[in-house]
């Protein structure tokens, strides 16, 4: 077992040439690097898991502005042979140590997080990157592929494959996570920790997905059948109907918010404090709830509509070009988007995706 990234990219010097390159915060340019060490490990000793969450779109484009920093997996063997795994790998460099973090979030009985630690480049003082398993049978991912681990935050000394979904399944799974008062991550958990960051993650990384996914029916069937799953944790409470309303009306309201006239809704005030969190994750990018997030959000509801309608849409037809302002020129949306209609003007790509999401 071998350290996959070079031992270059650890020291101070190299995040901080990557700090000055990417416009990023360089201790999370470092945890990064090391969550990426850690999957290393992770990928040589067993082939029975899927690299899934917000840091596998780091090895899917080189166009990278979120630095994500948890490494995600779904793994269907024992817990127990598994920790004895994690117990070698901790002892290798980076790793000085390694411990379950107990949280119990999202209604999953069967997820564990380990924190692995390391000494910082950057501080000299300890710090750590997560890891999280969800314990199930992968047979319910239904698009994965294997991709070599390489990113232009680091250098590898090999070439290393993991499997992982594929950007439509990426795009389905997170879907079913923007849902936060169903089965997504919520604002706030039931314990009280505020989540806020995690539900706009979720938002922002829709949008990087959806513009470089080719395959509508792919993401349809991807959403279903992680929606099961998901479901199955919280006690099978919810309809499909009603966790794509969920996600359809949180993105109605963030495209409504600062609408001259319109006042927030509570929900609102929880995503904006999720939008100040969020804002040194990203990498020379803005993400506004005046522009960015609002065309995010419309994409998300296109997406979420259309799934819930049963329609079969062409992503590479539909997706947003200047040309397709003349199409909406007559345009007016119905209730209960018409408020939306002053989009069309000043924000006419979010304008554009609420109607093709209700467009019969």
């Amino acid at each position: 077992m071998k350290l996959l990234i070079n031992s270059k990219c650890f020291t101070s010097e190299w995040i901080n040439q990557k700090k000055e390159a990417l416009s990023g915060d360089p201790v999370l340019i470092e945890k990064v690097i090391n969550a990426f060490a850690l999957l290393g490990y992770l990928a040589q000793l067993r082939n029975d898991f899927v690299f899934k969450g917000g840091t596998s779109l780091i090895i899917h484009t080189d166009n990278i502005k979120r630095l994500s920093i948890d490494i995600d997996i779904v793994f269907g063997g024992d817990i127990f042979p598994f920790e004895e795994m994690l117990s070698q790998i901790a002892a290798k460099s980076p790793f000085t140590r390694f411990e379950e973090d107990e949280r119990g979030e999202r209604g999953l009985p069967n997820r564990k997080h380990y924190k692995f630690f390391y000494i910082s480049s950057i501080s000299d003082t300890e710090d750590s990157v997560l890891l999280d398993v969800v314990l199930d049978s992968i047979v319910y991912l239904p698009f994965t592929e294997e991709k070599i681990i390489r990113s232009n935050i680091f250098e590898t000394d090999f070439d290393l494959p993991v499997k992982t979904l594929t950007i439509e399944g990426l795009l389905g799974d997170k879907l079913t996570a923007f849902a936060p008062h169903t089965i997504g991550v919520p604002f706030e958990t039931q314990k009280g920790k505020i989540m806020t960051m995690q539900v706009v993650k979720q938002l922002f990384d829709l949008g990087e997905l959806f513009d470089i996914a080719t395959y509508f029916d792919k993401t349809a069937i991807t959403f279903k059948e992680t929606f099961i799953k998901e479901n199955s944790y919280h006690l099978n409470k919810h309809t499909e109907a009603e966790v794509l309303d969920d996600t359809i009306n949180l993105c109605h309201l963030i495209c409504l918010a600062h609408l001259k006239g319109y006042k927030p809704k509570d929900d609102i005030n929880k995503f904006e404090d999720g939008l100040k969190k969020l804002s040194n994750h990203l990498l020379g990018v803005q993400f506004s709830i005046h522009t960015e997030a609002k065309i995010t959000a419309s994409k998300v509801f296109y997406i979420a509509s259309s799934i819930k309608n049963n329609k079969h849409r062409d992503f590479k037809k539909d997706r947003f070009t200047t040309d397709k302002i003349r199409q909406i020129k007559d345009i007016n949306l119905p209730s209960p988007y018409n408020y939306l209609n002053r989009l069309k003007s000043i924000l006419p790509e979010a304008f554009y995706y609420i109607w093709k999401g209700i467009e019969e």
